[in-house]
């Protein structure tokens, strides 16, 4: 169910260019990256992504070249619960950054209904 929710969220929102969800997946440790349309699944959560999931602030940044916005928020599932972190990354333009925000935010809530619980994700669609 995790990559065809990000499939389908990355098909619906074109101006996201990159994004990956940091989760700790049932039964493990260690927050990783278990999604994502570019090749990291696997790669251990940054430090701003884990803060990211212990304060509930989101993480706004432009990259090193200047040319991505990264937004970093909190995911819930349907009832609420925090169960990851969710970056997205979109085509910098200056004096853009809270439509960014506010376009990832608006993202993830999509997400959000359609998250029943982290079990759900990790299920198959086959």
């Amino acid at each position: 169910m995790l990559q065809k929710l990000l499939d389908e969220t990355l098909v619906k929102h074109k101006e996201v260019v990159i994004m990956a969800m940091h989760v700790t997946p049932p039964g493990k440790t260690e927050n990783v990256i278990i999604t994502s349309n570019i090749v990291r699944i696997g790669k251990k959560a940054d430090e701003d992504d884990t803060r990211v999931i212990e304060t509930g602030k989101p993480n706004l940044e432009v990259n090193k070249k200047g040319d991505h916005f990264e937004v970093k928020l909190v995911m819930q599932d349907q009832p609420g619960k925090t169960i990851d972190s969710i970056g997205m990354v979109f085509t910098y333009e200056k004096s853009k950054e809270a439509e960014f925000q506010k376009k990832a935010e608006m993202v993830r809530d999509e997400m959000k209904q359609k998250t029943p619980t982290i079990a759900k994700l990790f299920e198959s669609t086959d």
